[in-house]
């Protein structure tokens, strides 16, 4: 639906790459422009400014999430040993809550970027899509009053 406004924003995203912790994601709207990173180099420390190009993070493969502002476990921290190292609902970098209230409809874009281009092995963007609930219509009105009696019977006489 066109006007429908964002009231909750997941994002769905399916990765194919052999070291996690070398990718940045981001998605923006480019009909209102506002951007949210949903990943940034995971598993490397959010104190380190400008971490060296040989700091990896999270040194897993692929990504199989949905990113919600919800989820109980951070996605920069999560990094399983078995594939895919990001999975289940994982809560993004940055609040996907910056979108309530922009349109659902409109271009969308995603960028996925790696730190480093020497990583051997394939590397597949498989997708991502954006869950987003559509307001719940107002239950119909009720059928007109088809009671034939309010109270009591029609006409006649009763005996006790």
């Amino acid at each position: 639906q066109n006007g429908v406004p964002i009231t909750d924003l997941d994002v769905s995203l399916r990765v194919t790459y052999p070291v996690v912790g070398a990718l940045t994601a981001t998605i923006q709207h480019l009909g209102t422009g506002t951007t949210v990173q949903l990943l940034k180099r995971p598993g490397v420390d959010d104190d380190l400014v400008n971490p060296p190009v040989d700091v990896w993070g999270c040194e897993r493969a692929n990504i199989n999430a949905i990113l919600d502002d919800e989820a109980g476990t951070d996605a920069e921290s999560a990094c399983s040993n078995i594939p895919p190292a990001l999975s289940g609902r994982l809560t993004p970098t940055g609040p996907l809550s910056a979108f309530d209230g922009e349109p659902l409809n409109g271009t969308w874009r995603l960028t996925v970027r790696e730190r480093n281009l020497s990583f051997g092995g394939t590397k597949v963007f498989e997708g991502f899509c954006i869950q987003a609930p559509l307001p719940i219509a107002p239950p119909p009105p009720p059928p007109p009053d088809s009671t034939l009696f309010k109270s009591g019977f029609e006409g006649g006489e009763t005996s006790n």
